[in-house]
């Protein structure tokens, strides 16, 4: 079993155990432990629902994406059953009159095709910025602040002209920008004007796009075309942006994009994504097409994203720079401009620019790649477990809800045929990236890891992008996950948008004639319905090291990820504490289940805590551990308090060699509806700030009953007097067990230890 077992990806709903909280311990025997099963019948188990979301709106219904919801005419994800005329949402055209509006009888420049960079002789650069607020705006001013940016670089050398279209807010900071028109503004030597205001439109449809990047084209017609895409990105699964006015019409897609930039006639130097998740292989290869250049994030970008005043003072001064330059420019700045509290960026960031003629390589080895993957899989049932393996423990983004890994890292710790030429492929594309996120390369791949409905819709918009290299093996790979998962009691942790299809044999892409005869490795998940259909608990055993979950040297091996669940008496129930990867390993692979009974404290407050995926930084023999903490701001906001640790130094024979420090990086709102696109950065706490910790509370029977506050509120006074360590939870009933998941994709929960 490798250094690390990987805790299964963050998610709030979670399903218990029933003889777990039926437990009770008494009170002669405070101090006991044993396992649950000797006070408990396993006949009168059954399971509770836990929803993180039980007090959400009845609108949240529509954010959840239907693989059946794609639409060839809108190009971008629905995101309820309702098919309406609101796509359109105004008259894109019907532009109001304005003094400032200049002539549409210039000729259009297309721009100098496959230039590769080159615009040594450029003498005038359009860089049109697509800024869609969203929330960013209408709660934090971001789109206001960066378009201060714009306008405080120097452009009197009358090289640079920035067109910005606004809109997709409910209320913007800057004055005169109004939420209920698209407003179309001109930065240059003059200054900052508005020259258009358009009806309001849905600026995730495609029309809308279209249509500005036809009138920037025909009214300022230049040697040199930037596209800046502004707001929330969704990565290859979703796409980008989010219009709040139109919350309902979902992202547009990859496939949205790729019609409108086809339509244009532009071959653009640099397509940019100022969003998150957008710098994957997938979108780099539908721009190829229309780009030299993307510059784009693996991971989630910080609140602020890119700054903007030096680099567009630099692009006016020099139109003709590298395209290099400016990215590494742009980058730079980016890099230098972040937030850092306490020695920490506002998490983790990347930003990388990729030389889009390279992709083509890129696509061809990844075919070959897979190709053989997939060949020694079926040669060697096996070898299964290698990319399997490989998949779980690489970089992963988004806070692994987008199946979205760095492409270098994943195939870096397999040994497939051609898997060096993939990764010199991939190095050669990404020309200059910036991190502080360990197996960040500058390229993401969507690699789905799980037989659910995003897939089924996923495949058949790739397919559409004429992106089909590694299909061919996802739909065996999860084929093989589809048919485990349906044999065992899968059933710990389970995400709604995440569930494994009930029957993926219906399913277009399940290939069931290739998996008919798979041969599975024994594992201690699988496998654990009885023959009544009830959920069999894998033993624990009592040892002098504590307790033990002995495994053949197979299940071992097939075993990729385990972490702990705790559950705590609370007046007439209890409250989940959440889970966490504290166990051991014994020289023979078994684990043993590690509980000293201290849980994270905020301030000496116990809180919940959800603990997110272990990244094992091999080339730096080092663990990276971090999670979220969910709480209640100023009684009124539900948020997620993002934790990291500094990473733990381990020696030569797996052994952590270091303490350490507990790091509180910032919040994020629970409630933020972005259409499946990933939110913005983590946001400081103010002095005079009010949290409560929040747990999830069942009644004796284990039916869900409501969030609940435990503990005294904490006043916030400055980020530095916010301390987090463990600390030692009050007498009282206390339920541990551990959940083990494997490399097919099942899980099963051991036997419960109580106190």
């Amino acid at each position: 079993m490798k250094k690390a077992i990987k805790v299964i990806a963050i998610i709030f709903v979670v399903v218990l155990i029933v003889g777990f909280i039926g437990i009770m311990i008494s009170g002669d025997d405070e101090d006991s432990t044993q396992t649950a099963s000797e006070n408990a019948d396993d006949s009168d188990r059954s399971w509770w629902d836990w929803d993180w979301d039980e007090d959400d709106s009845e609108d949240d219904s529509e954010s959840e994406w239907s693989s059946d919801e794609w639409s060839d005419e809108d190009y971008h994800y629905d995101y309820d059953d309702d098919d309406t005329d609101d796509n359109n949402g105004g008259n894109n055209g019907a532009a109001v009159a304005s003094n400032d509006k200049p002539s549409n009888d210039n000729t259009s420049n297309t721009g100098n095709s496959g230039n590769s960079g080159n615009y040594s002789d450029a003498q005038s650069v359009l860089m049109m910025v697509y800024m869609i607020g969203s929330n960013l705006e209408s709660d934090y001013g971001l789109g206001s602040s960066d378009l201060e940016e714009m306008y405080g670089a120097d452009l009197s050398s009358g090289n640079l002209t920035i067109v910005i279209e606004t809109g997709g807010s409910t209320s913007w900071s800057m004055e005169g920008i109004s939420p209920d028109k698209l407003g179309r503004y001109v930065i240059d030597k003059n200054g900052f004007t508005q020259v258009d205001s358009l009806n309001n439109a849905c600026m995730t449809d495609t029309n809308t796009l279209l249509d500005f990047i036809n009138w920037a084209k025909s009214s300022y017609p230049a040697d040199r075309y930037i596209i800046d895409f502004w707001d929330h990105g969704g990565g290859t699964l979703y796409g980008y942006g989010s219009d709040d006015n139109y919350a309902s019409n979902g992202s547009m897609s990859l496939l949205g994009i790729s019609s409108v930039l086809a339509s244009t006639g532009i071959h653009f130097d640099i397509v940019g994504f100022d969003a998150c998740l957008m710098a994957t292989i997938e979108n780099a290869y539908m721009l190829s097409s229309y780009a030299d250049y993307l510059l784009a994030s693996e991971e989630t970008e910080p609140g602020n994203g890119w700054y903007y005043t030096n680099f567009v003072s630099k692009l006016a001064a020099n139109p003709g720079i590298s395209s290099v330059e400016l990215g590494k420019l742009i980058i730079d700045d980016y890099a230098d401009s972040l937030y850092v509290y306490d020695g920490y960026a506002e998490d983790g960031f990347t930003l990388s620019l990729m030389d889009l003629s390279k992709v083509s390589a890129i696509y061809e080895n990844m075919s070959d790649f897979f190709s053989a993957a997939k060949n020694s899989i079926k040669s060697d049932n096996k070898n299964y477990s290698k990319i399997s393996k490989a998949r779980s423990s690489a970089r992963e983004y988004g806070e692994n809800s987008y199946d979205q890994v760095d492409l270098i890292d994943v195939i870096s710790k397999t040994d497939f045929s051609n898997k060096d030429e993939l990764l010199a492929a991939a190095k050669e594309a990404v020309l200059y990236s910036k991190t502080n996120l360990s197996g960040s390369n500058g390229v993401a791949v969507y690699f789905p890891d799980t037989a659910n409905t995003n897939y089924s819709a996923m495949n058949k918009m790739l397919k559409k992008l004429d992106y089909t290299a590694p299909l061919d093996f996802y739909d065996y790979f999860l084929s093989v996950k589809g048919k485990s998962t349906s044999r065992s009691g899968s059933r710990s942790f389970v995400a709604p948008s995440e569930e494994v299809a009930e029957d993926v044999t219906e399913e277009d892409w399940y290939v069931e004639d290739e998996v008919e005869d798979f041969e599975y490795l024994d594992s201690a998940a699988a496998n654990t319905l009885a023959e009544d259909g009830s959920t069999i608990d894998l033993p624990l055993t009592e040892t002098d090291n504590g307790f033990e979950l002995v495994l053949t040297d197979e299940q071992a091996d097939t075993a990729i990820d385990f972490y702990i669940n705790v559950l705590q008496a609370f007046e007439d129930g209890y409250v989940y504490l959440g889970y966490d990867d504290a166990f051991d390993l014994t020289d023979d692979d078994n684990i043993i289940v590690e509980y000293d009974y201290n849980w994270l404290c905020l301030n000496d407050q116990p809180v919940a805590y959800y603990a997110e995926p272990v990244y094992d930084d091999e080339e730096n023999s080092q663990l990276c551990y971090s999670g979220i903490v969910p709480a209640l701001l100023n009684d009124d906001k539900l948020i997620d308090i993002k934790v990291v640790w500094d990473p733990i130094k381990y020696d030569g024979s797996d052994e952590e060699t270091e303490a350490a420090k507990t790091h509180i990086v910032g919040y994020r709102t629970q409630t933020d509806d972005v259409n499946g696109t990933a939110e913005k950065g983590w946001h400081e706490f103010k002095k005079g700030d009010r949290i409560t910790a929040l747990f999830s509370f069942f009644d004796e029977d284990g039916n869900y009953i409501e969030e609940v506050e435990m503990g005294e509120e904490i006043v916030v006074t400055s980020m530095e007097d916010l301390v987090l360590d463990y600390c030692e939870l009050e007498a009282g009933d206390v339920i541990v067990w551990g959940t083990l998941v494997d490399i097919y994709g099942n899980e099963a929960d051991t036997e419960a230890i109580a106190q």
